[in-house]
């Protein structure tokens, strides 16, 4: 593992299982597509600081009639200096869903499959089980990213709707004042 100082530019995208974030890492040892299970927590947006990296590798996929090759890095934790949120220029497309990757790692055909819709993360959802050990919720949350993407989204869009807030800096949501 070690340890990169660099920015990091957030994109959402809509896709087929509902909106995922894209992230680029910009860095003096180059240009990386992020792979960060808690990437769909943030806003879209730029966020300077230091990347923890626990693996690089290229990745190749489809793309029209060719290929696209992409230094990827995966990033076990994020301290951040300076977060800029907006909406951001130049969104790459196509872009998979990760929720489709985790699902063709696992065996399953995403064409198939189907995540529950955004109406499911209404407060009217169990959130007992939606949250597990984290219910009862406080006024500070923090998710566990590695409960798969579809439980994350879940979450995250659970909170969205009952008043919580997203940190970026503090990677953490927190109750809104009223």
């Amino acid at each position: 593992m070690s340890t990169i100082t660099g920015r990091l530019v957030i994109n959402t995208i809509n896709g087929k299982f509902g909106e995922f974030n894209v992230g680029t890492l910009y860095s003096a040892l180059g240009d990386f597509v992020v792979k960060y299970d808690g990437l769909d927590e943030f806003s879209e947006g730029t966020y300077e600081g230091q990347f923890l990296v626990c693996r690089a590798y290229q990745k190749t996929r489809k793309f029209h009639v060719g290929i696209i090759i992409e230094p990827v890095v995966e990033i076990d934790e994020i301290w951040l200096d300076d977060a800029y949120e907006g909406g951001q220029e130049d969104i790459p497309s196509p872009i998979p869903d990760p929720a489709e990757e985790e699902m063709q790692e696992s065996g399953q055909d995403p064409a198939e499959s189907t995540l529950p819709s955004d109406s499911d993360n209404s407060s009217d959802e169990d959130p007992q089980a939606l949250f597990g050990v984290l219910w009862p919720l406080g006024e500070t949350v923090k998710l566990d990213p590695t409960v798969g993407r579809a439980i994350f989204r879940q979450q995250r869009d659970y909170l969205k709707a009952n008043g919580y807030g997203f940190s970026s800096m503090d990677q953490a949501w927190s109750k809104r004042q009223e």
